[in-house]
């Protein structure tokens, strides 16, 4: 990991990455090189990562500071401005695709995913939102207590 610095060229600009990345620290990079780059150099995303708000393709500059947050701090900060009455839980098998965004690191995509998913087999556990691409322990974690099954 450690090696890129002492790879670097003077030519060379370095970033440092943190957070939700298998390998965190400072890597070099070259002009016109981009956050995905980056990211890639780092051995990538970790699970819990949440990258849904990440733009990968901005631009790198020299002594750029990246955090990659994890899905448990979104769920947090959302907490407050959250949707979810929490008397009331999200029936995976019925709710829409919009009630389902309203989960704490459920954005588009994996909203469409859950909605596939129980198209071809409907949701008889909880737990069975796992099998879903994209959902794994950190956002089942964050969000079990707010689905159910009817």
């Amino acid at each position: 990991q450690d090696n890129f610095n002492e790879d670097c060229k003077e030519s060379e600009m370095k970033a440092y990455i943190t957070g939700e990345v298998e390998n965190p620290g400072v890597y070099c990079f070259n002009e016109g090189d981009r956050l995905e780059d980056l990211i890639i150099l780092a051995g990538g995303f970790t699970n819990c990562a949440s990258f849904d708000e990440m733009n990968l393709a901005l631009l790198l500059e020299d002594e750029m500071m990246i955090r990659v947050p994890s899905i448990e701090e979104l769920g947090r900060s959302n907490d407050d401005s959250s949707l979810i009455n929490s008397s009331e839980k999200i029936n995976l098998n019925l709710a829409t695709k919009e009630e389902l965004m309203t989960l704490p690191g459920i954005g588009e995509k994996k909203a469409e995913a859950i909605i596939s998913f129980r198209e071809e087999m409907s949701f008889k556990k909880i737990d069975e939102i796992l099998n879903v691409p994209g959902i794994g322990p950190c956002i089942f974690k964050n969000i079990e207590e707010l689905i159910e099954i009817k």
